[in-house]
């Protein structure tokens, strides 16, 4: 005599299942398994299928956006099918963020070293400020064109080695090239620094919540959701950079704090109070991780790009 299947729901729908049971009957949802959990399974599920973009992918930009916490709640909880994998959405509107980069980054130029500029007279208050030396920026972009760059440089430094060669140079392109130029670089490479600090802000999550006994698994997910927000909104201000107005950094940092304790308090579901005490000592937290991998960055975009 068979034994009798135990009966569950399924997380997604509701809908009755057994335990032999790999898909819903009723909404088509996978049954996860322990080994779905790991963190190798979890990243080459959504590599596996990453070029297939439907309908996901406008409910989880709706939800992302406009419901702070909610698809990272839902996921969570079990209700998977209408949401993209969070890896591949990360993946999906970074590559995005990286393609208008590239695309906005043509607008600003590049050295230019033909005679006759169109745009000198733009720079002929400003000055190249080396160490001690205050030289015209006008100068500097007419002994560019008229002798190059390598002469130029030269006469900066007494014998200068490679690094101090390497260093004049870069500082001399990106002055004559605008700080539109530098900023651009600046940000394409900063955004960079987002693919380190995602397992970072999880592990802190998990500490932080570490008597809720939840997986690194699901910290991960929302950290993915938020960077993936951070992309988002690294988007917008390019667009509207480009074609409407610079906004605040306060304005910036203000939706990003409001969003994320909206969130913290959505998925985690504790007090306002301890939610934002929790949010305070993330926040400190990422700087101190952040700010340093910024300020290399800093350095690397300035001297080696």
């Amino acid at each position: 005599m068979s034994e009798q299947q135990e009966i569950f729901h399924c997380l997604n729908c509701g809908g009755q299942m057994d335990t032999q049971m790999k898909y819903c009957p009723f909404c088509g949802q996978k049954v996860l398994q322990p080994r779905d959990f790991s963190f190798g399974k979890f990243f080459w599920h959504a590599l596996g299928d990453y070029f297939h973009v439907d309908g996901k992918f406008f409910s989880s930009f709706k939800a992302l956006m406009f419901k702070p916490g909610l698809m990272t709640a839902e996921y969570l909880a079990g209700k998977r099918l209408k949401y993209l994998h969070p890896f591949r959405f990360f993946l999906f509107v970074s590559i995005a963020y990286f393609l208008l980069i590239a695309a906005g980054g043509n607008k600003h130029g590049t050295l230019q070293t033909t005679s006759g500029s169109a745009d000198t007279t733009d720079h002929l208050n400003l000055t190249l400020t080396f160490g001690d030396r205050h030289l015209p920026l006008d100068s500097v972009r007419k002994a560019v064109e008229t002798q190059g760059i390598d002469t130029v440089v030269s006469r900066l430094y007494q014998n200068p080695n490679w690094f101090q060669r390497l260093f004049a140079r870069k500082v001399v392109e990106s002055s004559l090239s605008g700080p539109d130029h530098f900023l651009s670089k600046l940000l394409h490479h900063a955004s960079k620094v987002i693919f380190v600090l995602i397992p970072f802000i999880a592990l802190l999550l998990k500490l932080l919540y570490i008597r809720r006994k939840r997986l690194y698994y699901d910290h991960l997910v929302f950290s993915i959701h938020f960077h993936t927000l951070l992309f988002i909104l690294l988007i917008i201000v390019q667009l509207t950079g480009m074609f409407l107005f610079q906004l605040p950094l306060w304005i910036i940092l203000l939706l990003t704090l409001s969003y994320l304790l909206i969130t913290i308090q959505k998925v985690y579901r504790q007090s306002w109070l301890r939610t934002s005490l929790k949010m305070i000592v993330l926040v400190l937290m990422y700087l101190v991780i952040a700010i340093p991998l910024f300020a290399m960055l800093l350095l690397f975009t300035a001297v080696l790009i």
